[in-house]
């Protein structure tokens, strides 16, 4: 799949499209911290990042903290993964982008659920669930709610959660 991915961004490059570019190449990165290559999907997000300060395109601003935040929990740093998937879910409340926003928090509200924090994992998620009256069965929505779930049974079982790093 990577492969194939790195193909499809040199294509696109070739053909002078810079739509999307920034969007695809956060898609890679997460795609490779899934794959172990942590210093490669560094490397990606690098350059989004100076593709975003050079003005080419706004997109990726959305999908940006949610794939640093992945690069921060492979090298077990939950801490910045937290600052900045908090950072996203504000940045994202400002710009009204609710699909990136439920993805950002349901991020957040996992680590938070992994560090015992159920309560918060319930205040943060409950009002953006709140905005989506319709389409109940998408993979976001319907994540979670299992992750809602997840942190109330965990709560009543008394599980402390990992803790924070």
């Amino acid at each position: 799949g990577l492969r194939y991915m790195e193909e499809g961004l040199t294509g696109w490059s070739r053909l002078g499209t810079k739509a999307f570019r920034s969007w695809l190449m956060c898609s890679q990165a997460g795609f490779l911290v899934e794959n172990g290559r942590v210093d490669a999907a560094a490397s990606v997000l690098t350059a989004v990042e100076q593709q975003l300060t050079s003005g080419e395109e706004r997109l990726a601003s959305c999908w940006l903290p949610l794939a640093r935040a992945a690069l921060h929990r492979v090298r077990d740093d939950s801490a910045a993964a937290e600052a900045e998937l908090r950072r996203g879910v504000t940045l994202l409340q400002r710009l009204g982008a609710r699909g990136p926003e439920l993805r950002t928090t349901c991020a957040l509200a996992e680590l938070l659920c992994d560090d015992g924090r159920f309560d918060e994992v319930s205040a943060m998620l409950e009002p953006v669930l709140a905005f989506f009256t319709e389409g109940s069965e998408t993979a976001d929505i319907e994540a979670a709610h299992a992750l809602l779930d997840r942190a109330s049974e965990r709560r009543h079982q008394g599980d402390p959660g990992r803790g924070p790093d």
